[in-house]
């Protein structure tokens, strides 16, 4: 089986010039509205504005038709795996992903392998700090003249036992073509779960129940194939620059930066 070299989607050779500059620009005015000496037309209030950011795959393996197959070399209940199976076809028909999932005659073929899967616990001793009671006094009380007691209350290490569990699960990934077997993309994925529960005699406090390893090893599968999304926050200065800043808010790049090259430079 030959392997092919990941290949990387990049954006259209127009749009990401402007995108880089209206970011860089942006980011500018945001680090000059902050700075401690304020040009003409800088003041204390700024415009908050959210930008979405789409990041390419970081494997891009075309589109079409693909089919998934999940399979183990280890001891694993059946519904586990087509619950992982689940997971990674709905991954792949979500959103922008350019895919359509088929169960014959795929274009690509998305195969995982889980190789182990297991858990282990543990237990230990953890120190804490409790607000108790460590004590009581008596204080005379001039309205009932009686003693009045009172108790003493401060913070207390204690020693509480507790059960570390681990689960763990080692899988093998691999998206290639299915006409000639070539090899687009490849992955050892390796999700792991730890948590911490008070042990109250065999009961346990604070305790999740487990971590969800098939959703996690999913989850890493679908990132490498469909594009992601963040959302970055930027404040943008008004004054004379209002105008450019309220461009950049509704996402109007080009206009944004052809107002900013219109302005005379600004004096102190």
């Amino acid at each position: 089986m030959r392997t092919l070299p990941n290949a990387i989607e990049s954006r259209s050779r127009s749009s990401l010039p402007r995108l880089a500059l209206g970011l860089l620009t942006a980011a500018l005015l945001a680090s000059v509205a902050a700075a401690p000496v304020r040009a003409q037309g800088f003041g204390v209030f700024k415009t908050k504005v959210s930008i979405g950011r789409k990041h390419p795959p970081a494997a891009y393996i075309g589109s079409g038709t693909v089919s998934v197959e999940v399979t183990s070399t280890t001891p694993i209940a059946p519904e586990r795996l087509r619950w992982l199976r689940a997971q990674i076809e709905s991954g792949l028909r979500s959103g922008d992903a350019p895919f359509t999932v088929v169960n014959s005659k795929p274009d690509t073929v998305v195969t995982c392998t889980i190789t182990a899967l297991g858990s282990s616990s543990r237990s230990e001793t953890r120190t804490r700090t409790e607000w108790q009671k460590i004590g009581e006094h008596t204080v005379w009380r001039e309205d009932t003249q009686t003693n009045e007691t009172v108790e003493d209350y401060g913070n207390v290490d204690v020693t509480v036992n507790v059960t570390v569990f681990d689960s763990f699960m080692s899988a093998k990934y691999e998206a290639g073509e299915a006409a000639t077997g070539d090899v687009l993309d490849s992955a050892d994925l390796n999700p792991r779960f730890q948590e911490e529960c008070e042990d109250r005699g065999g009961s346990y406090l604070n305790c999740s129940g487990g971590g969800d390893l098939i959703g996690s090893a999913a989850s890493s599968i679908i990132r490498r194939l469909t594009p992601a999304y963040e959302t970055a926050y930027l404040l943008l200065p008004k004054g004379k620059l209002k105008k450019a800043s309220d461009l950049f808010a509704i996402g109007s790049w080009d206009g944004a930066l052809h107002n900013l090259r219109a302005m005379p430079l600004l004096t102190r």
